[in-house]
């Protein structure tokens, strides 16, 4: 697992080290955003009941080719989840489709790390990093040639377990169940474009 970590943020770095030689934008990013999230089981379709509220902070760093409808994007998230706190590596793809406002769609990966966790989750039964996929879709608005303001749905699901949860069958023996993490958010941003070669 750690190898898999390792690899992934090895050639996140080293293509995102190489597009200053081709990309033509390069956009930073501040998000905040708030939603609700759950546990599934081994089935992705299979829901605890609970749902937690769910916030976000997200700084985004973006590429895009001149004139593409698509922007290649990285950055660094913190989440905040019913006393757990977590940091949050995406990488992905967003296709544009507009001029002064913009529609997006989009998608990608992401690793993250639990950075400090609440009382019910302990050292033997969490995982110190998840991989995961996410969507996304959105409205970019124009408001100067450097500046937009962005509105965005996503939804992100682990691709692997964030704890293992102890639990007692109906005839007495204990046995262990990965949990996945799900969450959907809805956050608002601010976008500044750096340069344009």
């Amino acid at each position: 697992m750690n190898n898999l970590v390792n690899r992934f943020l090895f050639y996140l770095f080293f293509i995102f080290l190489s597009l200053p030689s081709f990309a033509q934008n390069h956009q930073i990013g501040l998000s905040i955003g708030n939603g609700i999230a759950t546990t599934l089981d081994k089935s992705w379709f299979i829901f605890d009941f609970k749902k937690n509220n769910f916030s976000t902070i997200e700084f985004s760093y973006l590429y895009s080719p001149h004139e593409a409808i698509f922007n290649l994007n990285t950055g660094l998230n913190y989440n905040y989840l019913e006393g757990n706190g977590l940091f949050k590596i995406p990488a992905g793809i967003d296709f544009i489709f507009g001029r002064k406002i913009q529609f997006l769609i989009g998608g990608g990966i992401y690793v993250r790390s639990l950075v400090f966790k609440n009382a019910i989750l302990t050292e033997e039964n969490i995982y110190a990093v998840q991989l995961g996929g996410l969507l996304r879709i959105g409205i970019l608005v124009k408001m100067k040639e450097n500046i937009s303001v962005g509105l965005s749905y996503d939804t992100n699901n682990d691709l692997t377990a964030i704890f293992t949860e102890r639990s007692r069958s109906p005839g007495g023996a204990f046995y262990s169940e990965k949990k996945y993490l799900k969450s959907n958010h809805l956050s608002l941003g601010l976008f500044y474009k750096l340069s344009k070669k």
